[in-house]
């Protein structure tokens, strides 16, 4: 099979599974290494029986709904390669967004505490790119921990992970709170496409209180984790950026700041302690 008859089949194995062909591409171009360039250069290559079956193999999963990711078992974040696997949340291209507003704001001996860290792939950038700052790391799930600290030690990243319902149990305070929590509200997960709801973790994306439950609960305990003048970055909903604005006002924190994402939509919230 030729590179150009892989591509056909691709069109025709996506148009049969209503999965996007950019899925199927990408599944080919990482199996054979290589570029998008390259996949219109080479269409006369031939594929070896060994990529052909892996390629297939790979597709046959995408078409029953298997997120491209999790098929090949690592996703792109900030420039780096993350192992991903059901037990955490896919990195989202938005998120890199959050991750450089940290960036922004961390200065030399920062603290750092990124809550529901997943893959890890917030809190390693951040230690990775501020490499003089101090940064911890938690989740409710073992599973997702033992995935972000190998991702960690692969990447050379020096950063403590915890086990824990939001806030680590230590006395540790922070210059900086970052999250991207779970926020998809009851009605809007029964929205999601079906090979997010049949793979990716429930837990870390479903919240109650129309997607507010978390935003409500790390507010209400930040700011006695916050150092004097520390702020606190969450990602958000494109539409619940005036829910959370009225909820840190009600708990009197001093400013809060909406920004918006490459697509022009509400996703990240800037929160001062005072």
């Amino acid at each position: 099979m030729t590179l150009a008859e892989a591509k056909q089949l691709a069109r025709e194995l996506a148009t049969q599974s209503g999965q996007a062909l950019e899925d199927y591409l990408y599944i080919l171009q990482e199996t054979l290494e290589i570029n998008p360039a390259e996949m219109n250069l080479y269409s006369s290559r031939e594929l070896s029986s060994q990529q052909k079956d892996i390629v297939l193999d790979y597709w046959a999963k995408r078409g029953n709904g298997i997120p491209a990711q999790y098929i090949l078992g690592y996703a792109y974040f900030y420039g780096r390669c993350y192992s991903v696997n059901p037990s955490c949340l896919i990195p989202r291209p938005e998120t890199e967004g959050l991750a450089e507003l940290a960036l922004q704001r961390i200065k030399p001996g920062s603290t750092v505490l990124d809550i529901g860290t997943g893959s890890g792939a917030i809190a390693i950038t951040i230690c990775l790119e501020a490499p003089e700052s101090i940064v911890t790391a938690s989740d409710i799930s073992e599973a997702a921990l033992i995935s972000a600290s190998a991702n960690a030690q692969s990447l050379g990243a020096k950063l403590s992970f915890h086990k824990a319902d939001l806030f680590p149990n230590t006395s540790s305070n922070y210059d900086l709170i970052i999250s991207n929590p779970p926020y998809i509200s009851p009605s809007d997960y029964d929205k999601l496409p079906v090979h997010i709801r049949l793979n990716e973790p429930k837990n870390a994306l479903y919240a109650a209180e129309e997607g507010l439950y978390y935003y409500r609960r790390i507010l209400e305990a930040a700011r006695q984790y916050l150092n004097p003048g520390g702020q606190i970055l969450f990602e958000i909903g494109s539409n619940q950026a005036d829910a959370i604005k009225s909820i840190a006002k009600k708990l009197d924190y001093a400013f809060v700041e909406i920004r918006q994402d490459l697509a022009g939509l509400d996703r990240y919230i800037i929160i001062d302690r005072d």
